[in-house]
């Protein structure tokens, strides 16, 4: 079989390796994706959330104001491109539980550098749809990314733009690596990069990544008169979908890859919901999925020095909708132009002496 030279494959299409294959289809790189397309991955199951705000003691996430307000602006650029909507900015109404919860979001909210991202609510103002006993904070610079329909109106974009897409798993034993180009089936390649979240525990070269597995469950709620204008948030969130229609969640199973649902996790989780939310709730959908968290919560990019042509993607987590939009334009400049890595999320840091150094964990 006649050999097809193309620049790159990328092996997973969830939002790493999408937004990575359009940062290089922009910049004019021909791809082949290669992926199972599995209903339950955990980019598929994502509710796509986008906070600048980690609400265990109140901390600004990591790289804040190098994603946030920006993110809107980069999935706003590819609205345009991909003739679809998926973006949404939407503040959220964090619900104090106690006192002191009041307090301390209330300091930070006073804070330099937090004015533009949160709002103090006053327990006194009733101009919010739900009862605050103890006040709330808006987080002024959230919002929700439509995962699904981002990535399939790229991979529909991709193709129509003769992009190259494998409805398969990846054959490790096919991927051989030369000094200058790697060769997988009839094609010739640059590099592979390997953008597979959980699944790369089960890669030859990677699976050094210290993944933890964390399933979670994910619901689709009707309820009716409940204003659509916000994200809310007490411990568990919703988000306006639309109509009568709330995106909700979230638990975590941690250490567990357990994809099956249970009828007690969707009682447990709507039994907390009423405890805030008076309007009757309607379970309308129920998803579970694997999300591979890393300890120190920084993704994973490169290649390992004695593999250069073999690349990684990963260890994006449950900030992965906010970090591609800055991590994805940076790695295609990588690729493409040889700009560096930033040292935190260079994978080589697996590789060197004393890489047991101490992580940040917002």
């Amino acid at each position: 079989m006649e050999e097809t030279t193309i620049d790159y494959i990328i092996v997973g299409a969830g939002i790493a390796g999408t937004s990575l294959a359009l940062e290089l289809h922009k910049r004019n790189q021909k791809l082949l994706i290669v992926d199972e397309f599995k209903k339950n991955t955990s980019s598929r199951v994502a509710a796509g959330m986008l906070s600048p705000i980690v609400p265990r003691n109140v901390q600004k996430t990591w790289k804040c104001f190098d994603i946030f307000p920006n993110v809107y602006d980069y999935y706003r650029e590819w609205e345009d491109t991909l003739n679809e909507k998926f973006i949404y900015q939407i503040p959220g109404l964090q619900i104090h539980k106690n006192s002191s919860h009041t307090k301390n979001w209330r300091k930070r909210s006073r804070e330099r550098g937090f004015d533009i991202l949160l709002k103090d609510i006053p327990r006194e103002e009733n101009i919010y749809p739900l009862k605050m006993p103890f006040g709330g904070s808006l987080n002024l610079l959230s919002g929700r990314l439509d995962v699904q329909n981002f990535m399939n109106s790229a991979h529909l974009f991709l193709k129509s733009k003769g992009q190259i897409f494998k409805n398969e798993a990846c054959n490790y034993n096919q991927v051989i690596e030369q000094p200058n180009y790697v060769n997988y089936q009839n094609y010739k390649a640059k590099g592979v990069i390997f953008c597979e979240g959980y699944g790369v525990r089960k890669n030859p070269w990677y699976s050094i990544i210290p993944l933890n597995p964390s399933s979670g469950d994910l619901f689709t709620y009707e309820i009716k008169d409940l204003d659509p204008s916000y994200i809310y948030k007490m411990k568990e969130w919703i988000i306006p979908l639309g109509g009568d229609k709330w995106l909700a969640g979230s638990t975590y199973h941690f250490e567990n890859d357990d994809e099956t649902i249970y009828n007690e996790d969707a009682e447990k989780m709507l039994k907390q919901f009423k405890e805030w939310v008076k309007q009757p709730i309607k379970i309308i959908d129920h998803k579970k999925g694997v999300r591979p968290t890393v300890h120190g919560r920084r993704p994973f990019l490169g290649s390992r020095k004695d593999h250069p042509r073999l690349f990684v993607y990963n260890g994006l987590g449950s900030k992965g909708s906010s970090l591609v939009s800055f991590f994805s334009p940076q790695y295609a400049e990588h690729l493409t132009e040889g700009i560096e890595i930033i040292e935190e999320v260079d994978i080589n840091r697996l590789f060197t002496s004393g890489s047991e150094h101490t992580y940040q964990e917002n």
